[in-house]
């Protein structure tokens, strides 16, 4: 049986577009939605209370949740710069560097975060590179998909205009397949 805050994690999905809140690692690139889980960003050990409050809640991968675990800052640590980043709550973008594959600390918070969280670790920076190969390989699909339009617009031969129409009904369902993919959306 689920318990009340379970019943947030279809919500959260969404919320989270698919993806960890923490490292951004999508559900397709981890296998799906059991490879996820619900973190209560202020841990439900400490703040019984906020347990099933949506706000506290986010979708995050099962690793990401691991390393995290029940971590709540002393008022010392938190001085210091030692706790997690919320991005309801935190501007990521003033603490984290992720222009590159292995993302950089702009802050000593960011540092924090990237050791604790391991956000860039050898898989991580791998699943990034993978992504962006495949990014790259949508956008040559989409180029050939407008090359083979034009070419079956100016082409005046009824057998090849045919044959080219056939090929062109299998692109947008290919490129359907491979967006929803890459955007970490499986069903």
């Amino acid at each position: 049986m689920k318990t009340e805050y379970q019943q947030h994690k279809p919500t959260l999905r969404k919320q989270f577009s698919y993806r960890c809140a923490y490292c951004e690692t999508r559900e397709s690139e981890l296998g799906g939605s059991r490879s996820f889980g619900i973190d209560h960003y202020k841990p439900k050990n400490k703040f019984p209370h906020l347990i099933n409050v949506l706000d506290n809640l986010l979708y995050v991968c099962n690793e990401c949740n691991s390393y995290k675990g029940s971590y709540w800052p002393t008022l010392l640590q938190k001085s210091l710069g030692e706790y997690i980043l919320n991005l309801r709550t935190h501007n990521i973008d003033s603490h984290l560097d992720k222009n590159d594959f292995a993302w950089q600390g702009k802050t000593n918070t960011g540092k924090w975060n990237i050791s604790r969280l391991r956000l860039s670790s050898e898989r991580r920076i791998q699943t990034r590179k993978d992504r962006k190969n495949f990014q790259g390989i949508l956008e040559n699909l989409k180029k050939a998909y407008i090359e083979l339009q034009c070419k079956h617009d100016n082409t005046i031969e009824t057998e090849k205009r045919t044959d080219i129409q056939t090929e062109l009904q299998q692109y947008p369902e290919q490129i359907e397949t491979i967006e929803r993919t890459l955007n970490g959306v499986m069903e």
